[in-house]
C-alpha cells in the first residue's frame, strides 16, 4: 500500500509540475500577442 501511495503522490507532483510549466507557456503566449497586437 505504501508504494501505491508513494507512486500517486509522486504522479501528482509531477502533474503539478507539468501544469505549472503550461500555465509559464500561456502566460508567454499572451504576452507575445499583446505586443504584436501593438
Amino acid at each position: 500500500m505504501s508504494d501505491v501511495t508513494q507512486a500517486l503522490r509522486e504522479l501528482t507532483d509531477s502533474n503539478r509540475q507539468l501544469l505549472a510549466r503550461i500555465n509559464a507557456l500561456e502566460e508567454q503566449r499572451d504576452v507575445r500577442k499583446k505586443q504584436l497586437a501593438e
